[in-house]
């Protein structure tokens, strides 16, 4: 038979060992919970620093966007006033060429109702009652 004091050696030995494999995975299970939370911290750290760098990126492009356009409306704005000099020449010069056509369109009907009118000789003689003395053709009298 077996040795009670033996058996009781045997079973605390057990004891123990089962004790110390119980520490032991209990103190692997909390380094691994350990490296897995650092580096779970270590993720977090990188994508807020990723984070911060493209919002730097983000903002830096909106700057750039943002002087473009303003680029684009001073240029858009001095085309304009550009075209606007030759615009009022033409404009101007149009004018005048109207003002010009419409003062000869004056004259022309000025000298036809002159043409049409009788001469004052003519009109003196209608006043008068008695018929104006017969006009010879400047191209007759040559």
């Amino acid at each position: 038979m077996s040795n009670p004091i033996s058996r009781t050696a045997r079973q605390l030995s057990s004891l123990v060992t089962e004790t110390w494999r119980s520490v032991l995975s209990w103190m692997r299970w909390r380094l691994n919970r350990r490296k897995r939370e650092e580096q779970y911290l270590e993720v977090l750290d990188r994508l807020m620093v990723a984070q911060v760098q493209t919002r730097k990126e983000l903002q830096h492009l909106r700057l750039e966007q943002e002087e473009a356009k303003h680029q684009i409306e001073d240029n858009q704005f001095r085309v304009l006033m550009s075209a606007l000099r030759p615009m009022a020449d033409a404009m101007l010069r149009q004018d005048q060429i109207s003002r010009e056509y419409h003062q000869d369109q004056v004259h022309l009907l000025l000298e036809v109702l002159n043409s049409l009118q009788p001469t004052a000789q003519e009109q003196i003689f209608q006043q008068i009652g008695q018929p104006p003395p017969t006009r010879s053709s400047p191209s007759l009298a040559s």
